[in-house]
């Protein structure tokens, strides 16, 4: 019986290791041969990669909707390699939300000038600060409107992350006796806008199909959209809060109800700094 070749020594050209397997005992970097620069070995690692991470991806996208609280509880209990990351899946379905949010016409987390100015709270402190911002320009609101609309949209979707610390903390505020520390309140934070993100992927087009077909008035779409999401939210919670905080039934629903409405809140301080930092660097 012939015994198996030993592989041959060789000087890892990361942290110059003197190894002799197939990766480098120090550091970890794998051992490439003539091989390893072939494009046909190039193709194989690229589609091994994106096999590999389509696989995690499903998987984490089918836990995160049908589970909820499961992404969770195995995040802080240490099952992770078959899911992506939290931070990975938030920016994934970020991509994918903006995408779909583009196609369908509908919004969330961008509104036009017009709502800043006319139908919010702070709708008269935005005219003034508006006012004074565009004598200083020397422009009118017809040529400034749409430079502000392109802004808006461009940083929109990295200030979603702003909303999630300050969901964490009130998660950790209305759960504040189980014991649960800042990383995982961290955590469940991100899962939960994740949800919502795909959650809404899935319910824009829907409702952009709803209103082709029905037409609608805008009020009516906009009560309608609004009455899906927070049932969806309030249901997602609920059962994530009892999964990750272990809440009993009656106090699962409070919590997620009191976390439905602040994020309201949250959506609404969310859209005034859009407005402040979208006139600031316009």
């Amino acid at each position: 019986m012939t015994s198996p070749a030993k592989p041959h020594p060789w000087t890892c050209p990361s942290c110059g290791h003197h190894a002799s397997g197939s990766f480098c005992s120090n550091c970890g970097e794998k051992n490439w041969n003539a091989h390893a620069l072939t494009l046909g070995h190039l193709f194989e690692e690229s589609a091994e990669f994106l096999f590999h991470f389509d696989s995690r991806l499903m998987r984490t996208a089918k836990v995160l909707l049908l589970a909820p609280g499961k992404l969770t509880c195995d995040f802080l209990s240490g099952r992770r390699r078959p899911y992506v990351a939290p931070f990975q899946m938030f920016f994934v379905a970020n991509i994918i939300f903006l995408l779909i949010q583009t196609f369908s016409g509908l919004s969330v987390f961008t509104v036009p000038l017009s709502v800043h100015l006319d139908s919010s709270a702070y709708s008269e402190f935005a005219r003034r600060l508006l006012n004074r911002h565009l004598a200083e320009k020397g422009l009118t609101l017809a040529q400034y409107s749409p430079e502000f609309q392109h802004v808006q949209a461009l940083h929109a979707k990295s200030m979603i992350l702003l909303m999630v610390p300050a969901f964490a903390l009130e998660t950790a505020l209305v759960v504040w006796t189980k014991g649960r520390g800042a990383a995982a309140h961290l955590v469940f934070a991100l899962n939960f806008f994740t949800f919502c993100m795909l959650f809404l992927s899935v319910l824009f087009p829907l409702m952009a199909g709803f209103w082709h077909l029905t037409k609608p008035g805008s009020a009516h779409l906009d009560l309608i959209a609004t009455a899906l999401e927070a049932l969806g939210v309030l249901v997602f919670l609920r059962k994530a809060l009892a999964t990750v905080y272990g809440l009993g039934w009656w106090r699962s629903w409070v919590s997620a109800g009191i976390l439905t409405v602040s994020l309201l809140y949250i959506l609404y301080g969310y859209r005034i700094v859009l407005f402040l930092t979208t006139l600031w660097l316009t």
